[in-house]
């Protein structure tokens, strides 16, 4: 895989150099007594740096000089003592002199060629570095200056280091082997222009997924090549070679297993100080460079302890090499690599396209690389994928100074489709009640169910009863009074004879909808059933939370309409958007159908908090806060006892209307522990304790992920039959624990 460091000074970048990069202590498994590196990158080219890196050059291009003539083409800056703006004595930022992108080779691609001797694999590890360099290097950036865009270079210049050893573990001493290569980018880029800028380094960072699945792709089609027969690992999708046992991959990464324990650690510590951390490289990096052990140690020694490894687990690389030696090159049939490239594109397309309606090309690359990975070739993919582009079933989508982004075909004739069928139904049919006597129903209903409409819900009502289109909209936010107004648009369609149903995209949706006497169900439950028998009457769908109904599901629901039907679209454009592809919702207003609109906040009846409600409704966020502040609505408890026995006894006092956020699982936890104690005590929860495993979806998948065996963790994702399958013997609500999976 391929990890990114955080920018590098110009003093770390040399000490790297000296110490690091070209030391013989990284490099066991090598001859001589320093690490060479090498030049990569167009701009090397053109500047005629190829070869070896020598350490001048090296040093010069840290420092942002002409690596030839010592010239200065990139401003540097030296670090200095200054104050912030707080008065606080700081170190400003010394010149950054580039990153560090690291390619690791999975463990046992290491063991087989360090431990193996297969020197063919170190080769094709190069191969595969410069393969996925190359795609990197299309979103290489230079920094346009001020508040100005980055500018697209596609120009780099780089030094590769390779090396064969992790560092020591604390515990045992052990330096596993480890094939990496360190590629150094320099912070210089060359622009169109032929300037010398800065690099804007946010499009490599967001490439390191995209340079990883590269990486993989070729190598695992080159060590197929060398003769090896590869599995894909399920947690990590990297290619490994067959024959190595868990247990021995795990034994070779004493390093690894110490590094993961104290990201764990800091994760934890920094969550129980209300600082959230994602899981990933960047938390790993932070703890392999704070729980580093010296590189100090006997190179023999380390050689010695590789062999006898593998020979305690049946001398497993060696005799993988001679497995791969035996075989010669493992590769399919023509006819074979392009179906399985087929495969690997259409998927990719499909879950690119299920959530959202556009996506950058870097996306679907990904998933198309990683979706027959070993069982195509790179060059097959990318050939399908341009294929495809060139018959326009990815639609280019150009941005100026965005990377490249796509949709499909069908993605478009469904959103054209959607609004086609909108506009060809305004001013069609008959208003649900006259305009005459639109006020004097509403005035009626409101008196029966005894509400009160204020003139703006009066007004959203009366338009959606007059309207003399198929589809319309109600537009409104939270608090302005939804529920009161559908209460009362249901009563006035149904005294005019019409069957009024509702919809919305969720389980908790359906129920606020209900609350205004709508029978309502969840959209896809009603998509799923069968197509109902035509009817003769007519109908009011009511969907709400259209915000959250995707493209594809507005598509299907359309579809299924009658002659006669209407249908109100209710949401909020300004809340969140569907989980699937698309915003229909927000389209449809865009392309002009009729809106009604709900924009009176009624449910603070404090008018000052009633305006912080504005504010947010409107993102001002700040704003809103401060003047929560003012109005002595925000309290904060110092003490952490004090503050969680409190947090406890406001939500058991109105559980309803109370929403406790924490941060930190520490924290968490013992809050769900006081609050459950405290319902006990108030005889709302039984006393008796109950434990249970509790299933949860996996929210990381997609509805094509779930096609896609590799998707799956062996022995620990459980899987829920929602259909029969009388193939396996399954029925509606079973559950099956994966057991294994086949990529092929």
């Amino acid at each position: 895989m391929m990890t990114m460091s955080k920018a590098l000074s110009a003093g770390q970048a040399k000490n790297y150099y000296q110490k690091e990069y070209t030391s013989a202590k990284e490099n066991y498994y090598s001859e001589g007594g320093e690490v060479t590196g090498q030049w990569s990158g167009e701009l090397a080219a053109e500047w005629n740096l190829t070869g070896e890196v020598q350490s001048e050059q090296y040093e010069r291009l840290c420092a942002g000089q002409d690596p030839h003539t010592g010239e200065q083409l990139i401003r540097s800056v030296k670090s200095r003592e200054a104050h912030n703006n707080h008065g606080e004595e700081i170190t400003t930022t010394e010149h950054r002199a580039g990153w560090d992108a690291t390619f690791s080779a999975p463990k046992s691609v290491s063991l087989a060629a360090l431990v193996g001797n297969d020197e063919r694999i170190r080769t094709v590890h190069r191969e595969s570095v410069d393969e996925s360099l190359k795609a990197l290097e299309e979103y290489m950036q230079a920094r346009g200056g001020g508040n100005k865009p980055a500018i697209t270079t596609r120009k780099m210049v780089a030094a590769q280091f390779e090396h064969t050893a992790s560092r020591p573990d604390h515990k045992t001493g052990y330096a596993a082997p480890q094939l990496h290569t360190h590629v150094v980018i320099f912070n210089m880029t060359e622009t169109p222009e032929g300037k010398i800028r800065s690099v804007q380094p946010l499009e490599l960072y967001r490439s390191q997924q995209y340079a990883t699945a590269i990486y993989r792709m070729t190598l695992a089609e080159k060590l197929q090549g060398l003769g090896y027969e590869i599995e894909i690992d399920p947690r990590t999708g990297a290619p490994e070679i067959k024959g190595f046992s868990k247990e021995y991959l795990r034994d070779s990464s004493p390093r690894r297993e110490e590094v993961l324990k104290e990201a764990q650690e800091m994760k934890e510590r920094l969550q129980s100080q209300g600082i959230n951390v994602k899981d990933g490289a960047g938390l790993n990096q932070a703890a392999a460079r704070t729980d580093r052990a010296s590189k100090q140690y006997d190179h023999e020694e380390m050689k010695e302890r590789a062999l006898e490894m593998d020979a305690r687990y049946d001398n497993q690389a060696e005799r993988s090499v001679e497995r791969a030696l035996e075989n010669g090159s493992l590769t399919r049939s023509a006819d074979e690599i392009a179906k399985r490239a087929q495969e690997a594109v259409s998927f990719a397309r499909d879950n690119a396209m299920e959530r959202e309606a556009v996506v950058e090309m870097r996306k679907v690359k990904i998933d198309a690389f990683r979706r027959n990975l070993g069982l195509t070739t790179y060059e097959a993919v990318a050939t399908e994928l341009a294929r495809r582009q060139k018959q326009g079933e990815f639609v280019g989508i150009v941005r100026e100074h965005q990377s490249p982004k796509t949709t499909t075909r069908n993605m478009l004739e469904m959103e054209q489709s959607n609004i086609r069928v909108m506009l060809e139904g305004r001013g069609q049919y008959p208003p649900i009640v006259g305009r005459e006597r639109a006020g004097i129903v509403i005035e009626r209903i409101a008196q029966q169910q005894e509400i009160t409409l204020n003139e703006n819900q009066k007004a959203a009502v009366e338009e959606s009863l007059t309207s003399r289109d198929q589809i319309i909209g109600l537009q409104g936010g939270a608090g302005t009074g939804k529920t009161t107004a559908l209460s009362a648009l249901r009563q006035a369609a149904e005294s005019e004879g019409y069957e009024v149903r509702g919809f919305a995209p969720t389980t908790r949706a359906t129920q606020q909808l209900s609350e205004s006497g709508i029978q309502t169900e969840t959209l896809q439950r009603f998509l799923r059933r069968r197509q109902e028998a035509p009817n003769s009457h007519n109908r009011l769908f009511v969907l709400d939370e259209s915000s959250l109904a995707s493209t594809k599901n507005v598509h299907t629901f359309f579809a299924r309409l009658e002659a006669q039907d209407k249908v109100l679209l209710v949401g909020d454009v300004k809340q969140h958007q569907a989980v699937e592809a698309g915003s229909p919702f927000e389209q449809f207003q865009k392309h002009g159908m009729e809106t009604a609109k709900l924009n009176k906040i009624v449910r603070q009846r404090d008018p000052r908090l009633r305006q912080v409600v504005k504010k947010l409704s409107v993102s001002q966020v700040r704003e809103a806060i401060e003047s929560l502040h003012r109005q002595g609505r925000i309290v904060e408890v110092a003490a952490d006892e004090r503050r969680l026995l409190a947090i406890a006894d406001t939500y058991c006092k109105s559980p309803q209307n109370s929403l406790v956020i924490s941060p930190a699982n520490k924290e968490r936890g013992l809050l769900n522990a006081l609050i459950h104690r405290q319902l006990q005590h108030d005889g709302k929860v039984s006393r008796a304790d109950h434990q249970m495993t509790v299933y949860v979806n996996r929210q990381d998948m997609t509805g094509t992920e779930r096609t896609f065996a590799s998707a799956y963790v062996a022995d620990e994702d459980i899987v829920r039959y929602n259909r029969v399958s009388n193939v396996h013997g399954f029925k509606v609500g079973d559950y099956a624990r994966v057991t294994a999976t086949n990529h092929e």
